[in-house]
């Protein structure tokens, strides 16, 4: 990979050039960070909470027990990264959770756009808004950050800057296990990091060695490094193992490989599935033509064109999924993935210090300003996914009516998931996968009171009903003589009618 030459100190003009190279990265730094400072989004932040404290507690949950709708098996490919932030919430509460999220955030964003120079920066602000989608307490952040070791390591492999003769050996094999096997305990995002993972490593081997050279080199000239046949199966087989390596063993790679085929794709009748709308697919591919712009212009390798379509597809599919395009993206068709923080090295080498400083000011303002600012995203005031008032003020009713089974919103459940603590059990909430298609065709017909929805309700045997005040279902119910028990601006508590 190349480098950037070390300044000498008395060469003025050479310092005042390198500085003029990222003039416009300082203040893109600056709104980067004014941005991963914001309350991140919070949804599911309180299920997420309760199943890390019963895994801290050794109790990992792998069975649906916390729901009467369907108590089918559960994967939960996010549980270490549940039981980090319990325990972080032990110590810090949740004003820490958001400050590791927020310090995180801007820390990929830092790497995923270091190597923007110039007036390419212009575009990096766009980038930024295309992978907010990710900013919120969700692993999300853990598996982009994953990805983005992979792809530059498998960059810096084809560079020549790590040389094939120093990944033959068992410890690269046992570093990739070890490397996958924490990502598939994190983040969901694995398999399909692995697959584009073998994907950019395959050309490399001696099968199909035209396919790593550029548009401007010649094509029948092979690769500088090559990787046998043997060392990128052994490699695959390294990251297999790790991804097998989990509380499930083979049930999570096959879980994720429904995923990948679309065995889920009901699930997009939630609103953050969906397709991305016009205006952000409008955005994206004019960031994809940049891309493709950006790629010709370095001579990048032809396949890498391929994956920024594939990914450009993936996007499209499901909005949550346009992160992985620009974080990919900008690191296949850069010159240099990682020139500014080469930058910052050797400016701090020949004692220009002053970029590293402001970088660490900005590392240690983030978390800072994050914990300070109050934003509409704040859990305790977002009566869309937290009705905290609603939930006080029914719970003495819960406990004289003795219920067990209570309907809620799919927007509610997570959050009341975690203050029933096992007291009730909810209908749906926010662990999408873990209800089958049935289970959600029948809430959708109950909550938009479809032909047969009392027949569903009564299939079901619910016993009390947290509901929005916005819905005509409480009205229903009462024409059923289902009693509302407590009303506020937050919604509605009903209970069902008492036998004679």
């Amino acid at each position: 990979m190349a480098r950037i030459s070390r300044l000498p100190t008395t060469n003025l003009f050479l310092i005042m050039k390198t500085h003029k190279q990222y003039l416009l990265f300082l203040p893109f730094l600056v709104f980067a960070a004014l941005l991963s400072g914001q309350s991140p989004r919070t949804g599911d932040y309180w299920w997420r909470l309760h199943f890390g404290q019963k895994t801290l507690r050794g109790n990992l949950q792998k069975t649906n027990f916390s729901s009467f709708s369907s108590q089918q098996k559960w994967i939960d490919h996010s549980w270490g990264y549940g039981a980090l932030i319990a325990g972080i919430d032990n110590l810090g509460g949740f004003k820490a959770v958001k400050a590791f999220h927020s310090l995180l955030f801007f820390l990929l964003l830092l790497v995923v756009f270091s190597g923007f120079s110039g007036f390419h920066v212009l575009a990096g602000f766009l980038g930024v808004l295309l992978i907010y989608g990710h900013y919120a307490l969700r692993p999300y952040l853990f598996g982009d950050l994953f990805l983005l070791g992979m792809v530059l390591a498998i960059i810096k492999l084809k560079s020549g800057g790590i040389s094939f003769k120093k990944i033959t050996g068992w410890k690269p094999v046992l570093a990739v296990y070890v490397y996958f096997t924490l990502w598939s305990n994190f983040h969901g995002s694995v398999m399909a990091g692995f697959l584009l993972g073998a994907f950019l490593l395959f050309p490399f081997s001696r099968i199909f060695p035209r396919m790593a050279t550029g548009f401007g080199q010649n094509s029948d000239k092979p690769p500088q490094t090559e990787l046998s046949w043997q060392g990128w199966f052994f490699t695959c087989m390294a990251a297999v193992a790790g991804i097998f390596t989990n509380p499930w063993f083979h049930r999570l790679p096959f879980f994720l490989l429904k995923y990948i085929f679309g065995f889920y794709r009901f699930l997009p009748r939630i609103d953050e599935w969906q397709s991305p709308t016009q205006w952000m697919l409008g955005l994206i591919v004019v960031y994809l033509i940049y891309l493709f712009y950006r790629g010709l212009k370095n001579n990048i390798p032809k396949y890498y064109f391929l994956v920024l379509i594939i990914l450009f597809g993936f996007g499209a599919a499901s909005g949550r999924n346009l992160p992985v395009l620009v974080i990919v993206g900008n690191l296949l068709t850069a010159k240099n993935p990682v020139s500014f923080l080469v930058y910052l090295k050797n400016s701090w080498n020949v004692k220009i210090r002053i970029p590293v400083i402001f970088i660490l000011l900005l590392i240690v303002f983030v978390p800072l300003f994050s914990i300070f600012q109050k934003s509409r995203y704040n859990f305790e005031f977002r009566k869309s996914v937290y009705p905290r008032k609603l939930f006080v003020q029914s719970r003495r009713h819960l406990e004289v009516a003795q219920v067990k089974r209570v309907f809620v919103p799919h927007r509610w459940g997570g959050a009341l998931l975690y203050h029933f603590d096992g007291r009730y059990l909810n209908f749906i909430d926010s662990r999408n996968d873990c209800f089958s298609r049935e289970v959600w065709d029948d809430y959708f017909t109950i909550i938009y009171n479809r032909p047969g929805w009392w027949r569903i309700w009564q299939k079901y045997k619910p016993e009390a009903v947290f509901l929005p005040g916005e819905t005509n279902l409480p009205d229903k119910l009462q024409a059923k003589n289902w009693q509302i028990k407590v009303k506020n601006h937050q919604g509605v508590l009903l209970l069902k009618p008492v036998k004679k």
